[in-house]
């Protein structure tokens, strides 16, 4: 009875005290409340351990048994890291014992096997942890690794892409793919995966901009690849890498590259051929590639295009007063060495004022200086038409449009319709 009180005194009003209840129904009852107690026990232990494992204190997770599993699992790889591989296996075993499922635990001994001769078994516990998980980063990084080793180059970019998802190892691997694609037919699967549009893929090419020359070859033949898919190369992820192009003085390779992408902003001028060169508008203006015209600005002329488009392309209409000197606008083109020429047509702009105009050629490179300028004449026969011959050999060369001091007559605005360059190799 002393018993009976004691849980009385505990539970007010579940068991009366004065025995009119019969004792099998008191007995019932008392048992509902053990099996309350025991549950409202298992809940605390359950959140316990839990927090435990959130906090990621293994040791502390250890004692609780819903989830020593998952910590010895944790800790086994954590062994391993430190290469103590057999404390690994055996805690690795044990974490099996609660689940199968627990991913680093097979992780732990797939390697351990893998690393002791048992390769095919130590693999198969591998990729099964990876078929568990996808984002556990090292039993894909093992993979990657082994798949790089073996040649399946398939594979390795399979486990790639779920490590960059995860955005682990990416700058290590953006490498390993530029460098793996100067091989055609790895270049093929890199281009497959990008194609697809991953999470990571804008990342790939904003990280574009730290490629080194032996990478080169390999970033071209992934976007060259890309121009025959629905997922296209566009302005925006090429621009880092064409920046980077130039900035390191790789101007002939950046125009190239941007010409071979987007052959409408082509920078070659063909042999015995023209080349139009609109002015920018929209995206040309807004973020100028390698290609695009590049304009100065000053306190005497101003330039802006306008945006309407006519027969001959957009307008390009310079604000100045008769103070204007100096190069308006400027744009890098490749041209073969031979007899070249301008040709502008009009936006009712005054022809005096255009024939005063400064055309000449400017070898972009480093210390060229004005010995390397090729000033273009005014021709005899068309008052639109700027004449010269490049007769020297210049990797690249600045087209260049610029104003002499007292040069035009007119004050206010001037309209200026598209350019054209012409070449005759005669």
């Amino acid at each position: 009875m002393a018993n009976i009180t004691a849980i009385n005194i505990a539970i007010p009003n579940v068991m009366t005290g004065d025995n009119s209840a019969p004792l099998p129904s008191r007995l019932a009852r008392l048992s509902g409340i053990v099996a309350l107690l025991a549950l409202a026990i298992f809940v605390v232990i359950v959140q316990l351990g839990q927090a435990a494992l959130y906090g990621k204190q293994w040791d502390a997770a250890l004692l609780f048994p819903t989830s020593k599993g998952e910590a010895a699992s944790q800790i086994a790889s954590q062994l391993l890291a430190a290469k103590e591989t057999d404390q690994a296996n055996i805690l690795a075993n044990k974490a099996l014992d609660s689940s199968l499922t627990h991913v680093e635990a097979l992780r732990t001994i797939g390697i351990t096997k893998f690393a002791g001769g048992d390769k095919d078994n130590g693999k198969k516990l591998v990729l099964l942890a990876a078929d568990l998980s996808w984002r556990d980063s090292p039993t894909q990084a093992w993979l990657f690794e082994q798949s790089l080793i073996q040649g399946d180059y398939q594979q390795s970019i399979q486990h790639a892409d779920a490590l960059l998802r995860r955005r682990k190892a990416r700058n290590e691997i953006f490498n390993i793919f530029t460098l793996a694609a100067t091989d055609p037919q790895l270049a093929e699967t890199v281009r497959t995966q990008i194609a697809n549009n991953p999470p990571w893929r804008s990342d790939f090419f904003a990280d574009a901009d730290k490629t080194i020359p032996e990478q080169y070859r390999g970033f071209d033949n992934i976007i060259n690849g890309l121009a025959g898919t629905s997922s296209p190369v566009t302005r925006d992820e090429l621009m880092p890498y064409a920046n980077m192009l130039v900035k390191t003085g790789n101007v002939a390779r950046a125009l190239k590259t941007w010409t071979n992408i987007f052959p409408a902003e082509s920078a070659l001028v063909p042999a015995d051929g023209s080349l139009p060169l609109q002015w920018p508008q929209g995206e040309s203006s807004d973020r100028p590639s390698p290609t695009d015209w590049k304009f100065r600005n000053s306190r005497s002329f101003t330039t802006y295009v306008d945006g309407t488009i006519g027969e001959d392309g957009a307008t390009l209409t310079l604000e100045l007063d008769r103070r204007a000197i100096g190069r308006i606008a400027q744009r890098a083109l490749i041209v073969p060495p031979g007899k070249v020429s301008i040709q502008m047509t009009n936006d009712t702009a005054d022809i005096r004022d255009l024939r005063k105009l400064r055309w000449y050629f400017e070898c972009n490179a480093a210390n060229s200086g004005k010995q390397n300028e090729i000033l273009l004449a005014p021709s005899a026969e068309d008052p639109l038409i700027w004449e010269g011959e490049i007769d020297r050999t210049c990797p690249v060369y600045n087209l260049v449009m610029a104003v002499k001091l007292g040069g035009l007559q007119a004050q206010g605005s001037v309209s200026l319709g598209a350019v054209t360059v012409r070449h005759s190799a005669q």
